[in-house]
């Protein structure tokens, strides 16, 4: 996992590289544009799972002087996006007073729990679909997903 500072000096690079490859001649629009999609979708990734990572621990420090959670762990999920499989760490807790056990995160951000597809890439998937058919619209996912996956919504 790349630190936030990191991903902001991988650009910084990528910035410079890139303006020099051009100044010299050794690089066309093109070639510049497939470049800048490996990283975004690096990066990307990168970014969300440190965001989702960061906003874990805030809503642990925000529930902690309610004391109405109990920590019970700390498990991974994945989800592909985008910019392809995100896998992140979030707490799972046990509420004191029912006794019920949550994902405050996946609650906070209306994760649903059964979903491997981050939403947004969802909508994007529907929306392709909508002019190519399903297989083709998973396709343009960094992840191989079945055409399947977007009947029940679509429909």
């Amino acid at each position: 996992m790349f630190s936030i500072q990191q991903i902001a000096n991988i650009w910084v690079h990528f910035f410079n590289e890139s303006l020099q490859n051009i100044l010299s001649q050794e690089v066309s629009l093109v070639q510049l544009s497939q470049k800048l999609e490996q990283l975004v979708n690096q990066t990307g990734g990168e970014v969300l799972k440190a965001i989702l990572e960061q906003a874990d621990e805030a809503i642990y420090a925000a529930s902690k002087p309610e004391h109405r959670y109990q920590v019970k762990a700390h498990r991974s999920r994945t989800l592909t996006t985008l910019w392809g499989e995100v896998t992140f760490t979030r707490t799972y807790y046990q509420d004191k007073t029912d006794s019920f056990y949550h994902y405050l995160s996946d609650e906070w951000l209306g994760l649903d729990k059964s979903t491997h597809i981050e939403p947004f890439c969802r909508a994007r998937l529907v929306t392709r679909s909508a002019d190519v058919s399903y297989r083709k619209s998973v396709a343009l996912t960094p992840r191989r997903l079945s055409g399947k996956c977007l009947q029940p919504i679509r429909n």
